[in-house]
């Protein structure tokens, strides 16, 4: 057992925010009953091997990559599957009312929420958000409950979002790629070797989810980048043009035309007049 803070099926409420949240890994001698569910909202998130969860007489298998959700009131049962250890992050916590009505995400059976997050790229994500709040939750700080809240917020809006358009994994991976290396030149040919298609195959199902080409999205990217840079700095508008990874500036200034409808310095002026 891995309980560094108390086990959840003792947690206590207070009404608001996030309550308690820990990362566990259980034997198959870990469940957790409540005929009469609890206060509290819990949702969990599997790391590796395989737990339950009983609802209504109807049992889920979660495995690696599975949200579930577990509604406040709603009568439960969970645990580590028979012969398996169950590696899971979970949280505790009450949403707030105006947080529900966005966040109206299917339930099935009533009170029970589940989803697989296919996506190798917010898989990662997710759980990177499950530790922040693991973390901030430990600390002795007047911010960290606000801190717990925030992640929470950001967990549960990429969840709804997955829920109602769930993103190609690969088109998901090519993003998470032209993020993290917006500035370099980018070949489709290599893109594509490393999430493994042909080039072409690549092109077209990015266009299909997106609506637009790779280089286009990369563009774009990239003067939306040059935007914030134009209002928030005082670089002048050849040298941002180098930042964002435009080599040459009369195209860099050609494309922020067709995009702001005005040249970047323009828009840096038209900025400070509204500021």
């Amino acid at each position: 057992m891995n309980h560094s803070i108390i086990d959840p099926s003792r947690a206590s409420t207070d009404g608001t925010g996030t309550i308690i949240c820990d990362h566990f890994n259980e034997d198959d001698t870990y469940t957790i009953k409540r005929t009469n569910g609890m206060k509290d909202w819990l949702i969990t998130y599997t790391l590796s091997g395989e737990g339950y969860m009983m609802i209504q007489g109807k049992e889920r298998r979660i495995l690696a990559g599975d949200i579930a959700i577990i509604k406040g009131g709603t009568p439960h049962q969970y645990g580590t599957r028979q012969g398996q250890t169950w590696n899971f992050v979970w949280v505790h916590f009450i949403p707030s009312a105006q947080k529900i009505s966005w966040m109206q995400l299917p339930e099935s059976p009533t009170g029970f929420i589940f989803h697989a997050i296919d996506n190798t790229y917010l898989q990662r994500r997710i759980y990177r958000i499950f530790k922040r709040i693991i973390y901030d939750n430990r600390q002795e700080s007047p911010h960290s409950n606000e801190l717990c809240l925030n992640a929470l917020n950001e967990l549960l809006l990429l969840i709804s979002k997955d829920i109602k358009k769930p993103v190609d994994a690969r088109v998901a991976e090519v993003l998470h790629i032209l993020t993290e290396r917006m500035t370099e030149p980018i070949q489709i040919e290599a893109l594509a070797s490393l999430i493994g298609i042909s080039s072409s195959r690549l092109s077209h199902v990015f266009k299909s989810e997106t609506g637009q080409s790779i280089i286009e999205t990369l563009i774009r990217m990239r003067l939306r980048q040059a935007a914030l840079l134009l209002q928030h700095s005082t670089r002048n508008a050849t040298e941002i043009a180098l930042d964002v990874g435009f080599q040459n500036y009369n195209h860099f200034a050609n494309q922020f035309k067709i995009y702001y409808d005005m040249n970047p310095r323009q828009y840096r002026k038209a900025y400070m007049l509204r500021s």
